[in-house]
């Protein structure tokens, strides 16, 4: 491929709301050309995307990942069609852009990643959260030894009061609901900070009066314990918060010689070091970076039930899997990142059901 060749994108399904927000920036690149949209399942959805974008729309998922103007796609169907998608892209020869969490069990990940080695392919997992310039500095923190040695971590992570009974907290094929759907994403900054702990320990509570007035499938709120030979960090996740989303998500980060409390929106990041150290004065340092942040969802879009209003964490993501097309570099956050994500999770509701320590 060129550089000035336009790289052609197709996708595979239009459940998912992130889709929109995707398909707005990606529309907007000049090097970039949406090509086809195939949903067997989403007729309308299909439709009224096909129309928003002026792409074909295709009956036939094999016809559209034969096309030679389809340089990678998209993957944004329901948890348990995600895998099997992806991987049918992969042995078409095709990139893969694949929400997150990439499949509804370990299990389907872990054959993808089988498909992954089988054709040298390109996945990468949507968790579009690690974008924040927050995980940046945080990770640059531990890099440098600013904080000293780090031997534990708080983290709290949410969904705004009453999502918890939308469609995608409540996929009966799925492992979970919202510590699922929605704590991956915490749990893929904690792993990219971290890596994957050794043992977990977990109470994932659902309680009788909520699920008498809303009916939802999965749990209300969780607390964790997540462990590593040197380190130890609790999670917290709340179903029903009355904050907008990202809002009050937390990461903390606490050591010998220095102290992190960080948010990823409003973008905010307070740094305590005893003495002077890695450009920071001694003392407490505040950044935040507004309190009139743009809201993460856009509550007024017609096209869909919950369409993103912030979207530089998407922007970011997006430009770095387009230079991945072009250059052959790896994907970010690979298949083999997911997996670690959804077997800590499903280790999570493991502790919690049968009340003991599980070791990863």
């Amino acid at each position: 491929m060129t550089d000035t060749q336009p790289i052609g994108i197709g996708f595979l399904a239009v459940t998912h709301p992130h889709v929109y927000t995707r398909a707005d920036l990606l529309s907007d690149m000049d090097d970039v050309r949406l090509v086809a949209v195939w949903d067997d399942e989403d007729d309308a959805n299909a439709a009224t995307f096909a129309e928003r974008y002026s792409v074909e729309r295709m009956d036939d998922v094999d016809e559209l990942l034969a096309r030679s103007d389809i340089d990678a796609v998209i993957v944004e169907s329901w948890t348990q069609n995600m895998a099997g998608l992806a991987a049918k892209a992969l042995r078409a020869g095709k990139k893969v852009l694949l929400e997150k969490p990439g499949g509804n069990t370990p299990a389907a990940l872990r054959e993808l990643a089988g498909v992954v080695d089988e054709t040298d392919g390109y996945v990468t997992v949507g968790y579009m959260v690690r974008q924040t310039p927050v995980q940046v500095r945080l990770k640059a923190l531990l890099a440098d030894g600013t904080l000293g040695r780090v031997i534990a971590a708080r983290f709290h992570v949410s969904v705004p009061a009453p999502d918890a009974i939308t469609p995608w907290f409540n996929l009966e094929t799925d492992i979970g609901g919202v510590l699922f759907e929605d704590g991956c994403h915490m749990i893929d900054l904690i792993i990219d900070l971290f890596g994957r702990p050794t043992s977990v320990t977990a109470h994932v509570a659902k309680y009788d009066d909520l699920t008498e007035q809303h009916g939802h499938r999965y749990e209300d709120a969780a607390a964790c314990t997540l462990a590593w030979p040197d380190k130890v960090a609790t999670l917290t996740l709340v179903g029903w918060e009355a904050n907008e989303w990202l809002e009050t998500w937390q990461l903390a980060l606490y050591g010998e010689r220095g102290t992190v409390e960080a948010g990823p929106l409003p973008e905010r990041f307070a740094v305590f070091v005893r003495e002077a150290a890695g450009g920071y004065a001694a003392g407490w340092n505040r950044h935040e970076a507004t309190q009139f942040n743009v809201s993460w969802l856009d509550h007024e879009a017609k096209h869909v039930w919950h369409a993103v209003q912030h979207r530089a964490f998407y922007r970011a993501e997006l430009q770095r899997f387009i230079a991945d097309i072009r250059s052959g570099n790896p994907a970010e956050i690979p298949v083999s990142h997911a997996l670690d994500i959804v077997e800590t999770i499903q280790a999570l509701y493991t502790s919690s059901a049968q009340g003991r320590t599980v070791t990863l």
